[in-house]
């Protein structure tokens, strides 16, 4: 669906199946205007992401690892400025360069 989505956008929301986050990023900055927002929710998976931070995790190991490697991602994609805020399960907002 989402190659048939033209752009560009101001702002875009990204909440769905974790598995997806990181295959979906380069088209979805590519939707963005310059100066655009790409919000992500998620990206804390209630502490899942650190590890060791919780006794037990509460989400699947699959996920965990999906959003792990998608933060790791958005932290050194060169198009983006992107901050965590710590609001529930996390909430990343990249502004695109």
């Amino acid at each position: 669906m989402i190659a048939k989505v033209s752009g560009p956008f101001d702002l875009v929301f990204q909440d769905g199946a974790k598995s997806l986050y990181l295959p979906m990023l380069n088209r979805l900055v590519d939707l963005l205007r310059p100066r655009g927002v790409l919000v992500t929710d998620n990206v804390l998976w209630s502490g899942d992401v650190v590890p060791d931070f919780l006794p037990k995790p509460e989400h699947d190991a699959e996920s965990i690892q999906a959003i792990a490697e998608y933060n790791e991602r958005l932290a050194s994609d060169p198009r983006l400025i992107t901050t965590v805020v710590p609001l529930r399960d996390g909430v990343a907002i990249s502004v695109k360069r």
